[in-house]
C-alpha cells in the first residue's frame, strides 16, 4: 500500500513547479489517505467502512476543488481509487473490481 502512496506523492510533486497547488495540498491529500487506512483497520463492519470511504472522498473532493481541480488528475485519480478500494477489500468490505469511490467522487 505504501507503494501506491509513494507513487501518488511522486507524481503530484513532479508537477509542483507548474501546478496550481502547493506542498500543503499534497501533504493534506496523503494525510487524508493515511487516516482513511487507519480508520479502515478499525472499522467494525462494511457499513462503518463505507462511511469512511464517503468521508474521505468528500474531503478529497473539497481539497481538489480548492486547487481548481488540478491536484487530482487522471493518473492520481487511478492511484487514489486503487488505494481506497484495496483498503476496503483487505477488510472484506468490497471486491477489487467494485469502485466504492465512484458514488461520491468529483475527481
Amino acid at each position: 500500500m505504501s507503494d501506491l502512496l509513494s507513487e501518488l506523492e511522486r507524481t503530484m510533486r513532479e508537477y509542483l513547479p507548474n501546478a496550481e497547488y502547493t506542498d500543503v495540498h499534497v501533504d493534506r491529500c496523503l494525510t487524508l489517505l493515511r487516516q482513511y487506512a487507519t480508520n479502515m483497520n478499525t472499522a467494525a463492519d462494511r457499513k462503518e467502512g463505507m462511511e469512511y470511504v464517503e468521508h474521505t472522498v468528500l474531503q478529497l473532493n473539497a481539497l481538489d476543488n480548492g486547487t481548481d481541480n488540478t491536484l487530482i488528475e487522471t493518473g492520481e485519480r487511478e492511484l487514489i481509487a486503487e488505494f481506497i478500494i484495496t483498503q476496503g477489500h483487505r477488510r472484506g468490505f468490497n471486491s477489487l473490481d467494485e469502485d466504492i469511490t465512484e458514488e461520491y467522487r468529483e475527481w
